[in-house]
């Protein structure tokens, strides 16, 4: 949020349950929701527009998008030509009024001025050109292409701190789609150069508790010569990267099924949730062969 006596200026919303969250942060600073005058859209896909509608509702304010964006909230969806259209449950509460602005168009608000335009034609590019501004961190929001992951395996092994994300179910999955991205050919060398450029691989996932709400669970990979062998040479039979993890603990690591367990027995979590969110269920019911399941409980 960029702020002025004038009024404030948001960008983007986030998810749908994003927006009273945002709200509340807005709210916590000190600030007021109804001073949010202009919401500025960077692109109408669910995890930037959802929570849009609602924080529009909630300040009164003017959203502001480009033609395509317009669209889309019309839509409540991505545009048909967007690469993300029809890819899973991308839909979000559509916006009828929208602000459409050219590119390189102004957007003032008092004192504030806002510039909207497409800053480069590619992603790729946009990386590229970000390693020519001599920067100590990077982020990149998704390696979602051989060419972006490619850079950023560059930017890496450069000295530079790359933060990035990948729609994976855990950290082994992780290392399989960066590899898996590449030609069989090219595949060791990837391997090697990922083994020696990688920190972490942190994965997480958001599992419901007792009582309601949810609660976000996390898998930690960490770099460590065991850890670095495994992803040079691949996996074997007793030397994969969850074995790593269930070792790892002086080391950081945690795994998810073990911090399914810990949950458990800690009351957080019903035995039958952690089994429908593990990664290995049958191994998890062994570990927790001694704690009954509410629902068999229910039964007797």
């Amino acid at each position: 949020m960029i702020t002025s006596a004038q009024g404030h200026i948001l960008l983007d919303g986030g998810l749908t349950q994003s927006a009273p969250l945002i709200a509340a942060n807005i709210v916590k600073l000190g600030f007021k929701v109804e001073d949010i005058k202009l919401i500025l859209n960077s692109h109408a896909h669910y995890d930037h527009a959802a929570g849009i509608a609602a924080l529009q509702r909630a300040s009164g304010a003017t959203v502001v998008s480009s033609a395509s964006g317009a669209e889309g909230f019309a839509l409540g969806d991505a545009v048909p030509d967007d690469p993300q259209a029809g890819f899973g449950n991308n839909g979000f509460p559509a916006v009828k009024s929208v602000r459409v602005v050219k590119d390189k168009e102004v957007v003032t608000l008092g004192p504030l001025a806002v510039q909207m335009h497409n800053d480069t034609p590619t992603f790729a590019l946009a990386l590229r050109a970000a390693l020519r501004q001599a920067p100590k961190v990077i982020l990149v929001g998704e390696m979602r292409d051989r060419e972006t992951i490619e850079i950023a395996l560059t930017a890496a092994e450069t000295g530079h701190l790359v933060f990035s994300t990948q729609h994976t179910i855990d950290a082994s999955k992780t290392v399989e789609r960066i590899v898996g991205t590449f030609e069989v050919a090219d595949q060791q060398a990837v391997r090697a150069r990922l083994a020696a450029s990688f920190r972490y691989f942190i994965s997480q996932r958001l599992i419901p508790k007792k009582g309601g709400g949810r609660m976000a669970i996390i898998e930690m990979l960490k770099s460590t010569m065991r850890t670095r062998e495994y992803i040079e040479m691949g996996e074997k039979e007793g030397k994969s990267l969850l074995d790593a993890m269930r070792d790892g603990a002086l080391d950081g690591m945690q795994y998810f099924d073990g911090e399914l367990e810990k949950l458990v027995r800690a009351g957080s979590i019903a035995p039958s949730t952690a089994y429908l969110y593990a990664t290995n269920a049958g191994n998890l019911r062994v570990q927790l062969a001694d704690v009954p399941d509410e629902d068999s409980l229910i039964m007797r």
